[in-house]
């Protein structure tokens, strides 16, 4: 009687490696992504709340003469620091030109403290924060 041998022929060793090849093409990447879509979040985060602060700063001064400025806006942003109408929360920096009642523009959003100082983006609209 002939034995039977226990193990794995060589072809079902190479279709398991096939077959962890294509996982970890299809994994890596998704792996990786994770990262730049957490910091899209920061950002898209960090812009939602300058803007709602801008809407705010302008709600606020309405019943005056005042135009808001960005210290108005900074003063709404808990933890944010402002400066020559450079607004800095947490990692993301607006840029604002021009007066926010009637045609604020931001000129530029970047991320803070980036090895890349990306910006990302430049040259928004204006847009009318206050009647």
């Amino acid at each position: 009687m002939r034995r039977q041998e226990e193990g794995f022929t060589l072809i079902e060793l190479v279709i398991v490696i096939v077959i962890l090849g294509i996982l970890a093409g299809v994994a890596v990447p998704r792996y990786l992504n994770l990262v730049q879509d957490s910091q899209d979040a920061t950002k898209s985060a960090g812009v939602a709340s300058v803007g709602s602060a801008v809407a705010i700063a302008a709600a606020r001064n309405r019943a005056t003469t005042i135009a808001p400025t960005a210290q108005h806006v900074q003063d709404e942003l808990p933890g944010a620091t402002c400066s020559a109408g450079r607004i800095v929360q947490g990692r993301v920096e607006v840029t604002l030109i021009g007066q926010l009642v009637g045609g604020a523009t931001l000129a530029s959003i970047t991320t803070c403290g980036a090895s890349t100082g990306s910006t990302i983006v430049t040259g928004v609209g204006t847009g009318i924060y206050s009647s």
